[in-house]
């Protein structure tokens, strides 16, 4: 989590995104730079993660058939191969500290005090989302703060295991101009992070990607500035000749890449590629 941080920013409205952790081998020398902790990141990248040090890490626990494996990155020791995996019942759902952050050849280790038994353990920082197992309860906190100040829409075109209900598992049918409220923030153990968030039918909707919420605030400005009609494209997923990027943005959400020649922009999504003149779709096709 992203696109909709930036334009609710000028609403004023904050929004986060999820990011990711990286790690390495032997800790020689301690990191010296220091900075506050960035809250809309919960994983930080590589250059940032001295920010870590003095914030919560949670050890999220694990989808039943992943258990087994155990966790990654993890040792007692500081110059250890970091090679064997720790067994999941001795790490998940404890809460640890970051004492310190060392640095080896442009590596880093975290080294963290369990908050109830003062066990120390070391991770092996790493960037990827699958081997990192943490939630920065910093993080959580601020998301939690900020997403219940808000009501939302969310995307007709959202990934079809999100389209049950969270608690019961029964089918969702909504409308796209459904509001939804902030309920908590989540580890699904099968999909990943998500906020859960509810209707006034009492539904409760996992929503793994922010580019599948909207914020009402927002909507409704987009609505008196290019009409209810467009509008409604957009929340449905859908596109239009002649759709401001704006809101190809809230229908497709935020491209891998775009190109600009003479004639326009070329916007390019997972599957498709969209033309652009002066701002606006002028045709797409299939990649």
């Amino acid at each position: 989590m992203k696109r909709y941080i930036l334009l609710s920013l000028a609403l004023c409205v904050c929004f986060f995104c999820f990011s990711q952790i990286r790690i390495a081998s032997a800790a020689n020398s301690t990191v010296s730079q220091s900075a506050a902790y960035d809250s809309t990141l919960n994983i930080l990248p590589e250059s940032q993660v001295y920010a870590y040090i003095g914030q919560e890490l949670y050890v999220m626990p694990k989808e039943d058939n992943l258990q087994k494996y155990g966790f990654r990155n993890f040792s007692k020791s500081p110059t250890a191969s970091f090679i064997a995996k720790t067994p999941y019942n001795q790490l998940a759902g404890k809460t640890f500290k970051v004492d310190e952050v060392t640095e080896n050849n442009g590596k880093y280790i975290l080294s963290l005090t369990d908050k109830d038994g003062n066990e120390r353990w070391y991770f092996k920082y790493t960037d990827s989302e699958l081997d990192n197992p943490f939630l920065c309860l910093g993080f959580k906190e601020k998301y939690e703060q900020v997403h219940s100040s808000f009501d939302y829409y969310v995307r007709a075109g959202i990934r079809y295991w999100s389209k049950v209900d969270f608690v019961s598992g029964e089918h969702i049918d909504w409308d796209a101009h459904t509001i939804w409220k902030f309920k908590e923030y989540i580890y699904d153990p099968h999909h990943g992070y998500a906020g859960l968030f509810t209707n006034s039918d009492g539904q409760t909707l996992a929503v793994y990607d922010e580019d599948d919420l909207v914020p009402t605030i927002l909507f409704d400005s987009l609505v008196k500035k290019y009409g209810q009609s467009m509008c409604d494209y957009a929340i449905k997923s859908l596109i239009k000749e002649g759709m401001p990027s704006e809101l190809l943005t809230i229908a497709w959400g935020k491209p891998r890449k775009i190109d600009t020649d003479s004639k326009g922009q070329y916007w390019f999504f997972e599957n498709n590629l969209v033309r652009l003149e002066n701002d606006k779709v002028v045709n797409w096709s299939s990649l």
